[in-house]
């Protein structure tokens, strides 16, 4: 017979083993599931906050499929929390909104690994201007890259179209506008979008452009958080939403690839797209 003593030491450390081996969060157990076009908003904050409110070594699992945003999942004091996919081809959480996906605060042990951040809509198209004056730009849009109508822009981008990146050097050049009043980009002719502008530019007929709508939102943004680690994730997003954090430690960058357009034809972004403040 074992003593009551032992027994109760043999118990408790087979408890702490459970607890230290941690708990899996399915999001399907909490309403979200892939590839079925409705929004996973929801069911997947629901999954996370249980995690966090489970207080103990947790894992937010999702399955291989694409999921749908409409809004930011926040994650809030968590405590030795991985959220994790299937892998970077296998599961996709796709934005519709403009909108950062992944908010952290005041945690400490956040993983995000093994999975793929998109937006649909996309928050930027890009192309080849083809005629410009001092209240419009027109835009021959490349494919895969959209002639978006009724979008605001705020921000054009000269672009290289040979080392596939940002202008670098004497051929740097951007603009930030407050988009005029009333007016939102256009079909002029086919593939060609006009974009309004309130004020003068330097673009000439001919250079490559990225045009960016709305605000722009880094795709993952932690603060106030310690031992945070983003492991094989995959961004399809446009110039400067990356991942981006404040007043954050040990901050751990593996496998972490920028990329634009799913499913079409890929290219790297800078380094610079992957953005670490740490204040």
């Amino acid at each position: 017979m074992i003593p009551v003593r032992r027994l109760s030491v043999i118990i408790i450390l087979c408890i702490q083993c459970v607890l230290s081996s941690g708990k899996i969060f399915h999001v399907s157990d909490y309403g979200a599931y892939p590839n079925d076009n409705i929004d996973d908003t929801a069911g997947i904050q629901a999954a996370v906050d249980a995690a966090i409110n489970y207080r103990f070594t947790t894992t937010i699992s999702f399955g291989s499929g694409t999921y749908n945003l409409s809004s930011t999942i926040f994650i809030i004091n968590a405590t030795n929390l991985t959220i994790t996919g299937q892998g970077m081809d296998q599961t996709f959480l796709v934005g519709n909104v403009p909108m950062t996906l992944f908010f952290a605060q005041y945690c400490n042990g956040l993983t995000i690994r093994s999975l793929s951040i998109d937006f649909d809509p996309l928050p930027f198209t890009a192309g080849y201007v083809v005629a410009v004056s001092n209240t419009y730009l027109d835009v021959q849009v490349q494919p895969p890259h959209r002639t978006d109508v009724n979008r605001q822009v705020l921000g054009i981008h000269r672009f290289d179209p040979v080392e596939m990146r940002p202008a670098f050097g004497p051929d740097t050049y951007e603009i930030y506008q407050i988009p005029p009043a009333n007016a939102s980009t256009s079909i002029v002719s086919p593939g060609v979008v006009r974009i309004p502008l309130s004020i003068v530019t330097r673009f000439a007929v001919g250079e490559a452009v990225v045009v960016i709508y709305g605000p722009r939102y880094d795709a993952i943004f932690a603060h106030d958080l310690t031992d945070f680690t983003v492991q094989s994730v995959t961004l399809f997003t446009s110039w400067f939403m990356g991942t981006g954090t404040t007043r954050a430690r040990r901050i751990n960058i593996v496998d972490y690839q920028i990329k634009h357009l799913r499913n079409k034809k890929l290219h790297l972004l800078l380094i610079e797209e992957i953005k670490i403040i740490c204040l």
